[in-house]
């Protein structure tokens, strides 16, 4: 079983565990075979070369082979081959994970617009007369400034924001966990074909947030290649 922590911080997650990219499969090898990469439930087997030695709906461990390189004719010959073919396999992880029962996020409206402003003793004074925004947030540019007089001119650029505010129930929050967490898995391994499943093992009330252990079922591409080298052959 694989392990994964996630921690919510303000509107950001924290991956504790970083899952391995997906790797690319590079055949260099003259004689190889088929394993898996991971100890899994397996779910496909696509052989394009070579012989099937286990079963879908078989559980496998890491390095298991699954499409062998080495075929053994009937008189006891071993003939050595490059296995090549493609192996899907159910993989379980455990994912701490903790969302917030509060949640605030500042969205720009698209409007905006430019002023310029006295800045006295840190009071700052309109140049020309504005309507603020309710909610709004700047970028400034100093034009002006004197080292000896307290004083600058700055033009800037006010941008109109809308503040939405969710309070969930620990129910809600549980759901949105689960999601964020199949998200963030996914994010993190490319091998991921699919979820399948998503179990709450336990949660913990953190004050304004909350602390979600899950169990989470995959269908992961789980094929690797093993470097065969025979024996008493003349290469």
């Amino acid at each position: 079983m694989e392990w994964l922590e996630i921690e919510e911080s303000g509107t950001k997650y924290i991956v504790r565990l970083v899952e391995r990219k997906k790797e690319i499969i590079k055949e260099t090898y003259r004689y190889q075979s088929i394993t898996a990469k991971k100890s899994a439930t397996l779910t496909s087997i696509k052989a394009d070369a070579g012989e099937k030695v286990k079963a879908v709906n078989e559980y496998v461990k890491a390095g298991d082979t699954i499409i062998s390189g080495m075929l053994t004719k009937t008189n006891g010959e071993i003939i050595y081959m490059k296995a090549r073919g493609r192996i899907l396999g159910e993989v379980w992880y455990k994912v701490d994970i903790e969302y917030p029962l509060y949640y605030q996020e500042e969205m720009v409206t698209g409007k905006s617009k430019n002023v310029l402003s006295l800045y006295f003793l840190n009071k700052e004074i309109p140049l020309f007369p504005y309507k603020k925004y309710k909610q709004f947030k700047k970028q400034s540019k100093v034009l002006i400034e004197n080292n000896f007089v307290p004083i600058k001119i700055t033009k800037e650029k006010l941008y109109e924001v809308k503040i939405k505010d969710d309070i969930y129930t620990p129910e809600t929050a549980i759901l949105k966990a689960m999601d964020e967490a199949k998200k963030k898995l996914q994010e993190k391994n490319s091998n991921i074909e699919s979820i399948k499943e998503v179990i709450v093992l336990d949660r913990k009330n953190l004050n304004s947030k909350i602390k979600v252990n899950l169990f989470i079922s995959v269908i992961e591409d789980i094929t690797s290649v093993t470097e065969i080298v025979p024996e008493n052959i003349d290469n």
